[in-house]
């Protein structure tokens, strides 16, 4: 026989040494350990668990948070829309009667100062959810309405295209016309 050999029936022989006892309790040891990492994982399932459900609560609190803060916002604004149409009412409503007489121009004062009491009472009472119902109904019935900001997009007037058109060259021309004045002063 080789020396290999030999040194594998010795590696052989030392396993049989180990008593039975022994390696019993390797086993439970090994059994044991395994229970171990198997409670470990699972806290760390239930811890990670946990925190993903707190990360979530807290976020639907903030946004809860950033939402009220925006409604009261919104309301804040509306009542200040309110304040400022019904003071330019009132504004009207007395130019109207400093001139005593009852002319059609001051009638056409007084119904528009009275429409702006009615549209700030409204304004006021239907606060920021009904401003902006109003806003989306009178675009539906009137898209092209609104100023030209509120408009959707690809909708845009375009009459002053061709008057942009024209200036741009007026302009091209007149610095043409400058760079060769400077060219002949050389």
């Amino acid at each position: 026989m080789s020396d290999f050999d030999g040194a594998n029936h010795s590696g052989s022989r030392a396993s049989q040494a180990v008593p039975p006892a022994v390696r019993d309790r390797v086993g439970e040891g090994a059994g044991l350990v395994g229970d171990k990492a198997n409670d470990v994982a699972g806290t760390a399932r239930e811890q990670a668990a946990d925190v993903a459900g707190e990360a979530s609560a807290r976020a639907r609190d903030v946004a809860g948070e950033l939402r009220g803060q925006l409604q009261e916002q919104a309301r804040t604004q509306t009542q200040r829309l309110a304040d400022n149409v019904r003071r330019l009412a009132g504004e009207l409503q007395d130019m109207s009667e400093r001139d005593g007489n009852d002319s059609s121009a001051a009638r056409a004062v007084r119904q528009i100062a009275d429409g702006g009491h009615r549209a700030a009472s409204r304004i006021e009472h239907r606060g920021p959810d009904g401003l902006v119902s109003d806003l989306q109904d009178f675009a539906r019935r009137r898209p092209g309405g609104l100023p030209g900001g509120c408009r959707a997009p690809g909708l845009r007037h375009r009459p002053h295209r061709k008057g942009r058109q024209v200036r741009g060259r007026r302009h091209r021309r007149a610095g043409a016309r400058s760079s060769r004045l400077r060219r002949e002063e050389r």
